[in-house]
């Protein structure tokens, strides 16, 4: 029998901001958060991140993909930490020179996979 984590109950009422630019994967993402309960705001860019960003004081955790048209991940992650204390880059890459305080999830991931790393993000000191 598997064991059934309801993300809900540890983290209610999370407001995440995705940024991805392709449609398909934004869509996935999309599903399994609101699946979850949190609450969700997307862009597909960088620039149109930091507008979301400035509009809504309260975003609790970024998702961008790391990289986006016109802004990579990082370099997003570094504008936004005024606004967002905890971020979270997707990407295909693998990473050997990413700085070590930015949580990574490599893709593919699963709905498990992408949960868990959002509920240890959310719970770290």
């Amino acid at each position: 029998m598997a064991l059934i984590i309801n993300y809900k109950m540890g983290l209610p009422e999370l407001k995440i901001l995705i940024v991805e630019d392709n449609d398909s994967v934004r869509e996935v993402l999309r599903t399994s958060l609101l699946r979850e309960g949190y609450r969700v705001l997307e862009a597909t860019n960088g620039i149109d991140a930091l507008r979301i960003i400035k509009s809504n004081p309260s975003i609790d955790l970024l998702i961008t993909d790391f990289s986006t048209v016109g802004m990579d991940g990082k370099e997003l992650i570094k504008l936004a930490r005024l606004f967002i204390e905890r971020h979270l880059i997707i990407s295909g890459f693998n990473f050997k020179n990413i700085n070590k305080t930015i949580p990574v999830l490599k893709k593919p991931f699963n709905h498990n996979m992408l949960h868990d790393k959002i509920y240890d993000i959310m719970n770290a000191g």
